[in-house]
Parts: structure tokens; sequence; C-alpha cells
């Protein structure tokens, strides 16, 4: 049975997206923030009335309760179960009937089949699509075998023993991917972390950190841009560099299993992780003295490839909290960007950043706390980009402590003025050269 409500809030929103925890309705939310933005008492009344009027009137809201009145349908159960036969061949010049035999016994609606060898085209499986591809020897190879009734497309890609395909036509769409691994064979698992990781979109596209064409120096100059955007309409930005303390080495073991659940990650691959991370034991080494050895329940191992990527998607939820305002990952490299709405004033602008800055450091203390992945309080540092003559200066604290305003810092490698000057990276480059000569 299908039910249908008609939740205006859901479709608001979008319309609304400063504010992430939705505590009041998006009608109470937009006067929160037209008072918030100095409207003056008449502008708030037109608009006060243009919601009462959305509310109230035939509108979108009244077309779904209409909508809702015509009956509620019974449909068939649309669950369906897509069976998956992953079988190791060894050949299917001489085990092909067997392996077909397979298939139509478990009712399969898509076959992996690895060590196919050449011959793998001799013998087709009857109402299904084939796509192979080869090995780094002849007794390799893959074949992935899709049922006629699903809509498959093959992602072309040059690896070895490794073949993707594509499903649609279902509520949502499955990739399959397709590898032989012999225990002899390395693999680089980065040539496929494109295919699996990015897709998904378990990754937000403000973080570029261990992801594949996603360049330092491509996240500074976006931070750059925008920036440089905001002072030709002389238009203050506040920057918040947020630091972690050892981010790698704080990681919770069971929030990060959660997030994972949460995410929609596959029963046996949030086994395999748990495996991964349980049991894990450390000692300390002091000089001459070794303590004594003992569990540990938080970090990640340093040198494992499944790591960063881990840690990424740990925080993949760290980008909601800032609300609308620009936010830049690289790792654990935190900085977001708030800018005021046009005023006459500088100081009403000012007043503004020190507001929301505020508010947006004690967002990130709260995330912190939540998932316990402390803050380092004194090296989170504010700055104030801006083109007045004397230097504007914006108090913000963060669980009542005062943020240190800087007026130069170094981000990801490159040094910046609050004036948006690069001058203190080209200096130090240009004496690098020099002390190399």
């Amino acid at each position: 049975m299908l039910s249908r409500t008609s939740n205006l809030n859901v479709v608001a929103k979008a319309f609304f997206p400063a504010s992430r925890n939705y505590l009041f309705n998006p009608r109470d939310e937009a006067m929160h923030r037209l008072n918030t933005w100095n409207f003056s008492t008449k502008d708030q009344k037109l608009v006060l009335s243009l919601l009462d009027e959305w509310y109230t009137g035939r509108t979108l809201n009244i077309v779904l309760e209409e909508w809702e009145k015509v009956g509620i349908a019974f449909l068939r159960n649309q669950n369906e179960y897509i069976k998956i036969l992953c079988y190791n061949v060894e050949g299917w010049g001489t085990r092909a009937a067997e392996a077909i035999d397979l298939v139509y016994k478990v009712q399969a609606s898509i076959c992996i089949f690895t060590e196919v060898e050449e011959l793998w085209n001799t013998c087709r499986l009857p109402y299904f699509n084939t796509f192979y591809q080869k090995g780094t020897n002849k007794n390799g190879g893959v074949c992935i075998a899709v049922g006629k009734h699903l809509k498959a497309t093959r992602i072309e890609v040059n690896i070895p023993n490794t073949i993707i395909i594509d499903i649609t036509g279902l509520s949502e769409p499955v990739r399959i991917i397709g590898i032989y691994w012999p225990t002899s064979q390395q693999r680089d698992l980065d040539e496929i972390q494109p295919h699996w990781a990015e897709t998904n979109r378990l990754v937000p596209p403000e973080q570029s950190g261990f992801r594949p064409k996603c360049l330092l120096p491509t996240r500074v100059l976006s931070i750059y841009q925008e920036v440089k955007n905001s002072m030709a309409a002389n238009i203050p930005t506040f920057a918040l560099y947020v630091d972690y303390q050892k981010a790698y080495d704080r990681v919770w073991h069971a929030a990060l299993l959660c997030k994972l659940e949460r995410m929609g990650m596959p029963f046996n691959l949030l086994k395999m992780t748990c495996s991964w991370l349980k049991d894990r034991k450390v000692y300390v080494e002091y000089g001459e003295i070794t303590s004594k050895i003992f569990n540990i329940n938080i970090g990640l191992p340093q040198g494992s490839s499944l790591s960063p990527y881990l840690f990424i998607v740990f925080h993949a939820d760290l980008t909601n909290y800032p609300g609308a305002h620009s936010c830049h990952l690289f790792a654990d490299d935190l900085c977001v960007l708030i800018k005021p709405p046009i005023m006459k004033s500088l100081d009403s602008m000012i007043e503004y950043l020190e507001k929301e800055g505020t508010r947006v450091c004690n967002q990130f203390f709260l995330y912190s706390k939540k998932w316990k992945q402390p803050l380092n309080v004194s090296k989170t540092v504010v700055q104030l980009f801006h083109t007045q003559v004397k230097r504007p200066v914006v108090s913000v604290t963060i669980n009542g402590n005062k943020i240190e305003l800087v007026k130069e810092f170094k981000y990801l490698g490159f040094t910046w003025t609050d004036k948006l000057s690069l001058k203190p990276t080209v200096d130090k480059t240009i004496g690098n050269i020099q002390r190399s000569l």
C-alpha cells in the first residue's frame, strides 16, 4: 500500500538551506532571516503576506491534498531480490556446462565468472548478455553475464582482469565490478576507486583530499577566486580555519561503523570493515621502557590505502554544518568562507560576520563533541579579507573561547594576507630557490 503525504516543509527546505537543523518551519525561518538581515518592517510585512498566501491559498499544498482524496492504490510488492552468482570457473572451455547448470540452479540474474581463459566465447549463456575482459595471461580473464531482462551498460576501463557494468532500470542504479585477483598478483585499488567511490557520492564535492583529479592547487585557487570576487564588490569575507587534534588517530571506530551503516554500506562489507578495525593492540615505548599491550578503539592504521578514504567518508557530513556558507576541505584541513549580505555600512556587515562566525564555530564544536573528533582550539584561527585602509576587527568565540584573528595564514602550503596578497608565498619560494643555488 502506498501512502502519500503533503508535507510542504520538505519541499520548502531547498529555499532555506542556511538552517540545517530545521528548528523552525519555513515561514518562521524566513522571518527570522529577514530580521537577522535588518530588513525594514514594511518589507517584512510584505514577505509575511506572501507566505500567508502561499500556505493558505490554492497552491501546492491544496493541490497535494486534492490528489490524496483521489484514493489510495493497492499495488503488488515491488521488492525483488537480484541474485548474483560469483564463480571461479578455472577454464570455460572444459567447465562451461557445469557453470551454466549452476546459473539456472540458483536462478541468478547476474553472474561473475573468473579465470574463464580465452575460450570464454565458445559456449554462451542463453538469455544473457555477456561482457568479457582479458587477463594478464591466457589463464585469466573475467566475464559478467547479465540477464536480458536487465539493462546493462559497460564502463570502459583498461585494467586487466577487471570489468565494470552499470545496471539501470531498477529502483536505483547498481554498479557491478568483477575482479580476478590471484594471490601472486599485486593490485592497486586506486585504479578502480573512481568507479566505486565517486559514483556512489560518498564524498562531498567540497572534499578534495585523496581523490583523483582533485589537486591541492585547484582547491587553493577556488578559495582565492571566491574571496577575490567578494573583495571586488567591496564585501569583506570571513575565513575560518579549523584544526583537528591528530585527526587520523582520533577516529572513533564505533562512530565510523555507525556512519557507514547509515550510508547504506552492504552488511558483508560492513562486517569486513569491522573485522579490519577490531582487536587492534598497541604499546608505548619511551626510551628503554615499554608499556603493556592494550586494546584501542580509535584511530585508523597508518600506511593503509583504505585509511584515508575511510577518514574522508567519516567526515562526509561535516560540510552540512556551516549551512549555506562556502566550505572547503582537503583531507582534515577545513576552511569555511562566510560572506555577509549587502548592507549600507561596514559595521553592520562586521556585526553579521561576528554573529554568524560564532554560530558556525559552535556548530563545529558540537560536531566534534558528538563524534569524538576533538578540535584544537588553540590552532583554530580566523582571518578577515577586506579592502579597507584600517584593518577591521572581528571577535568570534568557540565554546566561550575567543579565536585568534590573524593577518596572514598558511593554508595548504600557500600563505596569503588579509588583503589577499600572496607576497609571503612568493618571497619564501624565491628564498628557497636562492638557497638551493
